[in-house]
């Protein structure tokens, strides 16, 4: 959850490559699928409120950075 406001949720897909977020305290979800062509799941999230930066830790991609502006996630790097 994002420190700065609750309402904001990051939940990461055990079952696909995918992250979901939702600014309304879990009412409705955005998918944002990691790009690339991997398989795995997310086992592990990190959101760094100030720079508004969400890092995907994944158990067979390495990690991904995906950049939170407000009305989706956008690809900022893999790691």
């Amino acid at each position: 959850a994002d420190a700065q406001d609750s309402s904001r949720v990051f939940v990461g897909a055990a079952n696909e490559l995918a992250v979901y977020r939702s600014t309304d305290g879990g009412a409705t979800w955005l998918k944002a699928a990691l790009p690339g062509e991997y398989i795995g799941g997310v086992t592990s999230l990190a959101f760094d409120a100030h720079n508004r930066i969400l890092f995907a830790g994944t158990d067979t991609a390495g990690i991904f950075r995906l950049m939170d502006v407000g009305s989706s996630l956008i690809d900022g790097g893999h790691y």
